[in-house]
Order: structure tokens, then C-alpha cells, then sequence
């Protein structure tokens, strides 16, 4: 395969056409205009309009999973480069997210996130912090599952993937459990790794440093042949914190809660063993990570692929509500191996994760051994217009906090407990007439716990106006999957309070109903011109079977009190509405631009969120409906990326969040708007090294993104990257 950057000494009319029909989304975009036309004549093509529609048009896989046209997808689906990502200079993957439409991004501290699709997010309204964290939306890695089976959602300093090495990311909208299985309730985003074939050798690394103690160190080498590749990759990142300051609920025996920030230094005077809760006060993250990948394809539908991996990271965020500082930190070490085999139709996947993690650093009983074991085997059937896609599932996932645990400590399991789960599934895919596409799809599935089976399903229309217009319609219903939190949750603790004893039992409670939500949507897609196009949905979701610790008070004695606290499902019924608009734009001098927003509404009804003493409030909200206004109303950007004949590069994006009321078990906080503007610029050399600044909020915009976090302000980081090998 040729480089772009050696178009110069390869002219295009001595290309074969193999590798005119492999060359890339990335590489159209950086070919000079001549070689585009002589593109043209080589196809024999009455314009460019084709080649438009191989850079606004790239194939996709997680709608359908299977191979097919970003204009042909029957859902809603954004995806987003190899090229888009290196332009923008983004240091992980949720910074990158900022680049999709309708995903809530927003910094805790530096490199660290909250990701949503759409929102949905910190309801029930009035709890803990803890209960703001996204537990809705399923991540993947090249289809392996990376959800964070303790309370949802997704650790992603963990994630051991090189932004080097990614390929692309496909996000998904809306309920998708028919296709992956629990949890991908709002949507999948999913990660794609790059497996092109490699011929010989091929090499690089990416090198930047900056303020606040930035430094991003990433490796990759690849090597094979026809049929074989086998590609390592490393990376290492540290990033500091902007500020030196922690959040302190000061008051925290009070009803009425008032903390504030203070120093570092002072924080001993307000909680016990600091030194081990925050050892390194200025660290935000710092995490290492090496993956080997091997793929041996023997025919196009037949072949192997086996990825492995270990990573290292420790940060400071926010996550457990420990009643004392709004931070705390969180190790990680965990290692996975991941085995796909097809042939023809069939297709089978299993991985495994294994691990340790303290969640809660300096506070004992948040520390544990997990494992989590995937497998799944499906069978693709096709007739015709048919496909048909059947197929079976296991998951089983164990926590074990025995094996830190002192004599005297008590833990949050006490010991090892385990959930799993297996499914039946299936989907099919009618075209009739050319025009109207049809699909259906349903899952089946069974938990240990709870002992209620689940059913999920699919259902989608699209229908082809004319070669330059698609409309489509979609109605799905998902569910969540069970969590440790929620179902093995066994362990007392005893508070003073003055001179008031206080023993809270936590229960478990196994007929805990999971988290569903049904879905409608409505869109299209559409070639504006032949460079211009745009993609546009309505969508309203409702959502119900949320869940709340709740506990009865029993008096003991006249200053001895004891609470037992059993999650309960709650009437709450959240019910979403929005629409989002994506404009997309290749202007031949090699401008790539796009421009997209999503707005939504979100009303709670039949709402009760209570508690009864000290670390529970008494009643927050009691009435029929409430417009939740945690969730931000809009959200939206634009990104312009030029890359043209000469060595020099740029690129620019905005990402904008509305104003949000978010409303927690300390009070209402009112958090701006706020608009994060990057930019990047690079320059050539010696054909595909390049050296480039990369500024990220570089309007030093420090205003709050999410409650009791960090002020994030500007940060320029010097880089070079380095290429050896035919890069693709």
C-alpha cells in the first residue's frame, strides 16, 4: 500500500488498481488536486463525485455488524477517523469523542471524563456523586466489551489502546442491547484498531510535552506479510492537575451542607490519613499500557485474530462520594486477551479480563481482585436480500475484596461473589424493492441475578428516496445489566455524631428490577451536493426501573440508632426528547469541516428520593413532573481541518456545553456554558515525520465542566511524530 506522502515519487498513473481501491478516507484527503482528477480519469468517472462520497461516505460495521455504507446504516451512527483524531490532537479517547455529535463530554480534572449519549445523567436527582457516573452506555474494543461491571460505565484510564493505533470510532444512538447485550442502553460507543495489512516493516512513535507536567509517549510497530500482521503498541501519559486546591464538604455532620476549596497542605485538618488518600496531590492521571495484536486472514472470509494486553494507571477524580473530599483516588492494573475466528458466515469471540482495582484510595474495603469473561458465537445467513444473524452469548464477571481485607476491616463483599448471564439472539435484514430495508432483532436473556428474564428488541425501517436522500425510522426497547454494587452489597458500618451512635446495615436486595429504556427516532440522511452532507434525527426515550438505597430507622436505645438500607426500584419515570443535525462539508482545496448540535429535554415524573438520617437527606422532590435540568440542553461544535498540497496542516474544533442545574445530595450548583476551542498545527518533514503545537482550551476557559471538580485552563504541548515504513 503507498503512502499519501509518496504520491511525489509514485505518480497515480502507475498506481494498480488494487491500491487506488484501498486507498483511505485520510489519504483522498491529502492528495493534491491533480492526482484527484487523474483519479477521475483512472475511473473513468463523469466528476469527483465519487471520490466525495469515499471521504463523506466511509464504511461502518456496529449498526449492522456487518461491513456496509455510513449512508446505508439503518440507526443513527457518527464515526470518526484515524485522520480526524490525529488532526485534532486529542490525548484520549473521550477528548476525542468531543468531535461526535450528541455525546455529553465533560472534564473532572485534566484527562479525566464523564462521557454520556445524549444525557440521561445524574438521575434520580438530589444523591451522591457516585450516582452521577454513566452507567447506560456500553464501550467496546474491536467488539470486545469494556464495561465497568461494579457500578457501570466505563474507567477510561483504563482502556489500554494507543490513540496512535485506533483506527476509527463508531458511536451508535439509542437502545442497542438487541445487537451487544445489557448496558448498551443509551448507545455503543465502539473502538476500532487499526489491522491493515502490513508488508514488511512499519513503525512509529509520537513524542509531545507541555505545561502541567504533560508528557504523551506513544510506539507502535508492525510487520507481516500477505496474509499475516502483527503489530505492538506502548504508550505512556501523565498528566498534573491545573490547581492545588481540593473541595471539602467542611461541614459534613450538618444537615445543610457548605464545603468550599482549600489548599493541599491544609487537608489534614479535616479527614485522617491524607497522605495515603492523596499521595501525590498535583497528579491527575498517569498510565502505561503495551498491547500485542496478531491477525492471520487466510481467505477474505476466513481467518484469525488474537490481541493481548496489559495497563498500569493511577488518577485523581471523582467517583465515591466518601463524604469528606469530592476527589479521590483510583488505581487500576489489568491484563485481557481477546480471540476472534471466522469463516464464512460464522463468527465466534471470547475474552478475558483479569485485575485489581482500588477505587478509593486511604479508604479500606474499596479494593478488589475482578474478572470478567465474554464469549459469544453467531452465524451469518444470507438469501438474496436476506441476512439473518443468529447467535448465542455467556458473560461471568467476579469481585473479590477478601485478599485486602485486615483481620479487623470490613469490606463492601466480604469475600468473592460472581454474576453472569447467557443469551440467545437474533437478527434479520429484508431489502425490498431496492428501496425499503427492513430489519428485526431480539435477545433473549437470563441472569443468576435477578431471576426475572429480560427481553430486548429492535426494530427499523429505511427507506431510499432517491441516490441522494434516505429516511429511516427506528423503535427499540434495551435494559441494564445487573451490577456488584446492587446485588452483593453486604456490610455495616458504625458513625458518632456527637454523642449519637448511628449502625447502617447494607442489604442486598436479588429482585432488583434492571434499569429499561424504550426508544423512538426518526431521521435522514442527505447529499446536499455532491461535497456537502447532512444527517439529522428526532428522538424521545423513556426510561424507567431506576433504583435508590432506601433504609428504616430503628432506635436502638435514647442515643443508639441502627438503619437498614436495601436498594428499591423507584416509580421514577424519566421521559427524553431532542433532535440532532450533523453537516458535514470536503472542499476540494482539501478543507474537511464539520458542523453539528444536539438539543433535548428531559422531564422526571412521578418522582420520591429520600433518606432518613444524617448521610441520607429527609425528602428532596415530591410532584408529579420536573424538567431535569442536569442534563445540558445543547450541546454542539465544529471542526475545520485543512490539509493540503504543501507540508503545513491545521486544525480547529469548538465544543460547547449549555448551562446545567445539577442538583446533588449537597445542594443545587448551577455550571455555566462553556465553549472549548483546540487547535493544531503541524508541519512535514522528510516525507512522513512531522513536527506540531497542539493547544488544547487555548482561551484558558477554566470555568467548572462538572460539579466539585477541577478548573481545567489552557495547555500547549510541543510534539513530533516520527513514521518509518509504508503507513497507511
Amino acid at each position: 500500500m503507498i503512502s499519501p506522502f509518496a504520491m511525489a515519487q509514485k505518480e497515480v498513473q502507475n498506481m494498480s488498481t488494487e491500491e487506488i481501491s484501498q486507498l483511505t478516507q485520510d489519504e483522498l484527503l491529502e492528495m493534491p488536486l491533480e492526482d484527484l482528477m487523474a483519479l477521475v480519469r483512472r475511473f473513468k468517472l463523469s466528476s469527483l463525485e465519487e471520490l466525495y462520497e469515499k471521504v463523506l461516505n466511509p464504511e461502518v460495521k456496529t449498526a449492522s455488524k456487518f461491513d456496509e455504507k455510513y449512508f446505508e446504516s439503518p440507526l443513527s451512527i457518527s464515526v470518526i477517523t484515524a485522520g480526524d483524531i490525529e488532526a485534532s490532537g486529542a490525548l484520549n479517547v473521550p477528548e476525542a469523542l468531543r468531535l461526535i455529535p450528541g455525546l455529553i463530554v465533560r472534564q473532572k480534572t485534566n484527562g479525566n471524563y464523564d462521557v454520556h449519549i445524549r444525557g440521561n445523567d445524574n438521575i434520580p436527582s438530589g444523591q451522591t456523586l457516585f450516582y452521577s457516573e454513566n452507567s447506560l452506555t456500553l464501550v467496546m474494543i474491536d467488539e470486545r466489551p469494556v464495561y465497568n461491571h461494579f457500578q457501570g460505565g466505563t474507567f477510561w484510564e483504563s482502556l489500554p489502546v494507543n490513540m496512535e493505533n485506533i483506527d476509527r470510532i463508531e458511536v451508535v444512538y439509542g437502545p442497542s442491547s438487541a445487537l451487544y447485550g445489557p448496558n448498551a442502553v443509551s448507545g455503543v460507543i465502539h473502538i476500532f484498531t487499526k489491522r491493515n495489512d502490513v508488508k514488511g516493516v512499519e513503525s512509529s512513535v509520537v513524542m509531545q510535552m507541555g505545561a502541567e507536567g504533560s508528557q504523551d509517549i506513544q510506539g507502535n510497530i508492525a510487520f507481516g506479510n500477505n496474509n499475516f500482521t502483527a503489530r505492538i503498541t506502548a504508550n505512556y501519559q501523565k498528566l498534573d492537575r491545573f490547581q492545588d486546591e481540593y473541595f471539602v464538604f467542611e461541614n459534613h455532620f450538618d444537615t445543610v451542607r457548605k464545603g468550599r476549596y482549600i489548599p493541599s497542605d491544609s487537608i489534614k485538618y479535616f479527614a485522617d490519613n491524607t497522605d495515603s488518600k492523596f499521595p501525590n496531590p498535583l497528579r491527575s492521571s498517569e498510565r502505561k499500557a503495551a498491547n500485542l495484536y496478531l491477525y492471520y486472514q487466510k481467505a477474505k472470509d476466513e481467518g484469525i485474530s488474537f490481541s493481548a494486553g496489559i495497563q498500569q494507571s493511577d488518577i485523581q477524580s471523582i467517583f465515591f462520594d466518601t463524604r469528606e473530599f469530592s476527589l479521590t483516588g483510583r488505581q487500576s492494573l489489568s491484563g485481557y486477551g481477546n480471540l476472534k475466528y471466522y469463516y464464512k458466515g460464522l463468527n465466534f469471540n471470547a475474552s478475558y479480563n483479569l485485575g485489581e482495582q482500588n477505587l478509593a484510595l486511604g479508604y479500606p474495603g474499596y479494593e478488589f481482585v475482578y474478572g470478567n469473561f465474554q464469549s459469544s458465537l453467531e452465524y451469518l445467513y444470507k438469501w438474496k436480500n436476506l441476512k439473518i444473524l443468529p447467535g448465542i452469548s455467556y458473560q461471568y464477571v467476579f469481585y473479590d475484596d477478601k485478599r485486602f481485607l485486615s483481620k479487623d476491616e470490613i469490606g463492601i463483599f466480604n469475600g468473592r461473589q460472581d454474576l453472569n448471564n447467557t443469551a440467545v439472539f437474533i437478527r434479520a435484514d429484508y431489502t425490498l424493492f431496492e428501496k425499503l430495508r427492513l430489519t428485526a432483532a431480539g435477545r433473549w436473556e437470563w441472569f443468576k441475578y435477578p431471576k426475572e428474564d429480560y427481553f430486548s428488541y429492535q426494530f427499523t425501517a429505511s427507506y431510499t428516496i432517491d441516490e441522494h436522500s434516505v429516511v429511516r425510522g427506528v423503535y427499540s426497547k434495551a435494559n441494564r445489566g445487573p451490577f456488584m454494587w446492587d446485588y452483593h452489597v453486604n456490610f455495616s458500618e458504625l458513625s458518632q455524631y456527637g454523642n449519637t451512635s448511628l449502625m447502617t446495615n447494607y442489604n442486598k436486595n436479588l429482585e432488583l428490577k434492571l434499569l429499561e429504556m424504550h426508544m423512538f427516532e426518526m431521521g435522514f440522511r442527505s447529499h446536499l451536493s455532491r461535497n456537502v452532507t447532512a444527517d439529522g434525527s428526532i428522538f424521545y426515550n423513556q426510561t424507567t426501573n431506576y433504583n435508590l438505597p432506601e433504609g428504616e430507622l430503628y432506635q436502638l436505645s435514647q442515643n443508639s440508632y441502627q438503619l437498614e438500607v436495601k436498594k428499591q426500584n423507584l416509580p421514577l419515570v424519566s421521559k427524553q426528547m431532542g433532535a440532532s443535525l450533523i453537516v458535514e462539508t470536503l472542499i476540494v482545496k482539501h478543507i474537511h469541516a464539520k458542523l453539528f448540535g444536539t438539543l433535548q429535554m428531559t422531564n422526571i415524573d412521578k418522582v420520591t428520593s429520600r433518606y432518613d438520617l444524617n448521610d441520607t437527606l429527609v425528602v428532596i422532590i415530591n410532584n408529579d413532573s420536573k424538567i431535569h435540568k442536569s442534563t445540558p440542553t445543547f450541546t454542539g461544535g465544529f471542526n475545520i481541518n485543512y490539509r493540503g498540497d504543501s507540508k503545513f496542516t491545521a486544525n480547529t474544533d469548538v465544543y460547547f456545553l449549555s448551562t446545567q442545574d445539577v442538583f446533588t445530595y449537597d445542594g443545587m450548583k448551577k455550571i455555566n456554558s462553556k465553549a472549548i476551542v483546540n487547535l493544531k498545527l503541524g508541519y512535514r518533514f522528510y516525507d512522513q515525520h512531522q513536527v506540531f503545537i497542539s493547544g488544547r482550551n487555548i482561551f484558558a476557559n477554566d470555568a467548572y465542566e462538572f460539579i466539585f471538580g477541577d478548573r481545567v485552563g489552557a495547555e500547549f504541548l510541543l510534539g513530533v511524530s516520527l513514521k518509518w515504513g509504508k503507513q497507511k
